[in-house]
């Protein structure tokens, strides 16, 4: 029998789409999934920093965890925001967790999980997206399959006094645009109606190389991004 996973996801849509594209990546490598932690060999927090005493919350929910299986100890692990804020301090706060994966290092989530399987105490990745690392996610592993969130940039420049998601989400860098628009394409074959182009601050995006924006000259990446969406036909397109 394969190691079963739980992610529990907390927080906003780009949480959402980092934990299908866990699940992409996981079944890829041979993982199975389960919808409880009590039957799981591994469960994942996949966790949002921006409400107040966001890291408690995953502590509280890890000991409730533990105290339902009764002794049975599964690998514990936390991502997103809380793990790439509070790094290895999250080992001190809690001794049940066996790995931190920071968000920016979903990809690599497979290769941590084998390490801690592999007799490591505790296994931590806080570093960037690889560049061979891709932001692509199987049509299976997405929780509906009319609407899909689509990421076309990470992270945030503008370091606003109030705000952590420079630090927990890093600078902004945006997806290639051929590999949006091939996305999208996939999905309106698979029978998605609607995509949500998603980003701590969309309209910032700005691809290095502009591939796939042709022939829509004079306006802002942007605006010429959402304009060659468009043109794939898919009948519903939003941002956030």
């Amino acid at each position: 029998m394969s190691t079963r996973i739980y992610i529990e996801t907390l927080g906003c849509q780009m949480n959402v789409a980092d934990t299908e594209m866990a699940l992409t990546r996981l079944s890829a490598a041979g993982y199975g999934f389960t919808k409880s932690p009590e039957t799981a060999d591994v469960v994942l927090f996949n966790t949002c920093s921006v409400r107040e005493k966001a890291a408690q919350k995953v502590y509280t929910r890890i000991g409730e965890i533990l105290r339902q299986r009764a002794g049975e100890r599964p690998i514990i692990g936390v991502m997103g925001c809380v793990a790439q804020l509070e790094g290895e301090s999250i080992f001190a706060h809690a001794r049940a967790v066996d790995l931190v994966v920071g968000t920016r290092a979903v990809a690599r989530l497979p290769d941590l999980i084998k390490r801690v399987q592999g007799g490591e105490q505790k296994a931590l990745d806080l570093g960037e997206r690889g560049e061979d690392e891709t932001w692509a996610v199987s049509t299976v592993e997405r929780r509906s399959q009319q609407i899909a969130f689509v990421p076309i940039i990470e992270g945030c420049n503008k370091f606003c006094s109030y705000c952590i998601v420079p630090f927990s989400r890093g600078r902004e860098k945006s997806r290639l645009a051929f590999e949006i628009i091939a996305e999208v394409e996939r999905l309106r074959s698979a029978g998605y109606r609607e995509v949500h182009l998603i980003g701590q601050n969309v309209n910032s995006y700005r691809p290095l190389a502009e591939h796939g924006l042709e022939g829509f000259e004079g306006a802002t990446p942007f605006s010429r991004l959402l304009r060659a969406v468009a043109a794939t036909g898919l009948e519903r397109i939003k941002f956030t």
